[in-house]
């Protein structure tokens, strides 16, 4: 195959073939690594990254994508960013590093990352790094869901918006369970998990890789919150 020359030839190569889900050409995809390195194309450099974190095209390396990641978090990509925080939280092609993690979701939170948001609400809840305040975490929530609503009526079918707001109704859920941050009201979580779940739905019919688990524990939640009633 023909060595790509051009950032614009290896967008459209990339693009294209992994839109496909077909494998990717391991020399294509080293031009195209390399020409959006040399150009500070921070966003490119992330979904490659994605690729090898899911082992979509190409044959899955965990640690390859936090190196990919680190590099598109250093030309600012917020996207980059919040997924680099994410590894160092979890451990995923890494070692767990909670400082790590806690900085990196700062720095994707102020690019404009709404997944780092919501994480940053988590650490505060659980007191990682930082000291615990409920109340932080819930404000950070009930900010985040009140800015989704104000796209509800044409986001539902829009693939990040239900990943935002499976994840979002879900913490917001709990905490109105349990009081965490605001006024304990059952009724009003039980309407934000069952939301939660009908978006997780969404996700998994179209093969999202990170639905499984989200949508396994608000299925686990409504079944304890169901018995204790």
């Amino acid at each position: 195959m023909k060595r790509l020359q051009t950032i614009e030839e290896a967008r459209d190569w990339f693009f294209t073939v992994s839109d496909s889900g077909e494998s990717l050409d391991m020399d294509s995809l080293e031009d195209t690594e390399s020409l959006a390195f040399s150009v500070g194309d921070g966003g490119l450099l992330n979904d490659i990254g994605a690729c090898y974190f899911e082992g979509k095209g190409v044959k899955q390396d965990q640690e390859r994508a936090v190196e990919l990641y680190q590099k598109g978090t250093a030309f600012g990509d917020m996207t980059a960013a919040s997924n680099l925080g994410f590894c160092y939280y979890y451990g995923n092609g890494t070692k767990k590093d909670l400082m790590k993690a806690f900085l990196t979701f700062s720095k994707a939170e102020r690019l404009g990352s709404l997944e780092a948001e919501y994480m940053l609400g988590d650490m505060y809840l659980k007191g990682e790094i930082v000291e615990k305040d409920v109340a932080t975490a819930f404000c950070s929530y009930q900010k985040l869901y009140q800015y989704l609503l104000r796209y509800e009526d044409n986001g539902e079918e829009d693939r990040e918006y239900q990943q935002l707001m499976s994840a979002v109704s879900k913490r917001l859920a709990r905490c109105y369970h349990y009081g965490w941050g605001t006024m304990e009201d059952k009724d009003k979580a039980e309407y934000l998990l069952a939301k939660a779940v009908f978006f997780y739905r969404k996700r998994l019919k179209w093969g999202d890789y990170y639905a499984s688990e989200g949508y396994e524990e608000a299925m686990g939640m409504m079944g304890e919150w169901r018995e204790a009633r």
